[in-house]
């Protein structure tokens, strides 16, 4: 047991630093893909709530110790997320089907940009023009190249989960 939480600790780990370090650098519409979240969506959908919480902490450590923002802004980010995430998969996205995926990784990715934004705006006292980050065009301009990027995301690893498993394929209760 031990050792496959050890196992999930450095896989999320070093997903982590891999976002981090190779595809948020890359050229600007690009690094608004986020692999993490998209993964996070996979590791609930297919794992369940407390393998997603073990992860998003995982990877909110891993975003904690390579930025400058306060210790635990990250993890507090992406545990918010996956309880959001979690609520809305148990209650209106109940079937494991490629829609209900990708409106899940869209109202993840949102409620994640939302929380680090406003987050950002409390953390930093001495830039409060991000306060309007929800009315700047640039930011929807951004926001929409990483959904974008992470439907496509999605639909290639639902694809792959599907080709390889059965697990996501949808189920129809009958009365």
């Amino acid at each position: 047991m031990y050792l496959r939480l050890a196992f999930h600790f450095l896989l999320a780990l070093f997903l982590s630093i891999f976002q981090l370090t190779f595809i948020q650098p890359l050229f600007s519409w690009a690094g608004h893909f986020n692999l993490v979240l998209v993964v996070l969506v996979f590791v609930l959908a297919l794992s369940g709530f407390d393998k997603a919480l073990i992860w998003a902490l995982t990877l909110g450590f891993g975003y904690d110790i390579y930025n400058f923002l306060p210790f635990g802004f990250f993890m507090i980010c992406f545990l918010v997320t996956v309880i959001i995430a979690e609520f809305l998969l148990r209650n209106f996205f109940t079937d494991k089907s490629l829609y209900s995926l990708l409106a899940l990784t869209f109202f993840v990715a949102f409620v994640f940009e939302f929380l680090f934004y406003s987050g950002t705006y409390v953390v930093s006292w001495y830039s409060r023009d991000i306060a309007l980050f929800l009315i700047q065009k640039e930011f929807w301009l951004m926001f929409f190249q990483g959904v974008l990027w992470n439907s496509v995301a999605a639909f290639v690893f639902f694809y792959f989960f599907n080709f390889v498993s059965n697990r996501l394929n949808a189920v129809f209760l009958k009365h």
